[in-house]
């Protein structure tokens, strides 16, 4: 009997050698604040139209104001390269707005990419012809 309860022991100790020394050997774990924190919608939008207020929302040279801009959709992801949160914007023009120097080229709706600071990184003008 005691044969046995030695070689579960044994068993149960070998085992959880093998499962933490293939955890050590495994690449170097990510600190926990790679994790991106929960954040609301709201949350978001306010930080989007903080930065429109600060005149970050430029197409084509010119800022847009927030009386013209209507958030539709909101996105949240994970920039691997610089390990840090983004967030998209997509938003719709009140009206849409001639590309400046090509015929029959307008834009109605942008993405606005901010980083988790709320600083524009880059704004998209979605382009169509008519």
């Amino acid at each position: 009997m005691q044969t046995i309860g030695y070689t579960r022991c044994l068993l149960f100790l070998l085992a959880s050698l093998m499962c933490g020394s293939s955890v050590a050997r495994t690449s170097v774990d990510p600190p926990v604040t790679l994790l991106p924190a929960l954040v609301q919608v709201q949350d978001i939008l306010d930080l989007f139209n903080a930065a429109v207020e600060r005149g970050e929302v430029i197409v084509f040279d010119e800022a847009l104001r927030a009386d013209f801009i209507t958030p539709r959709r909101v996105e949240v992801a994970f920039d691997l390269e610089h390990n840090r949160r983004q967030f998209k914007v997509y938003s719709e023009l009140k009206r849409k707005l001639k590309v400046p120097g090509v015929q029959d080229c307008y834009y109605r709706h942008i993405t606005s990419l901010l980083d988790d600071r709320g600083k524009i990184i880059e704004t998209i003008a979605h382009i169509s012809y008519e």
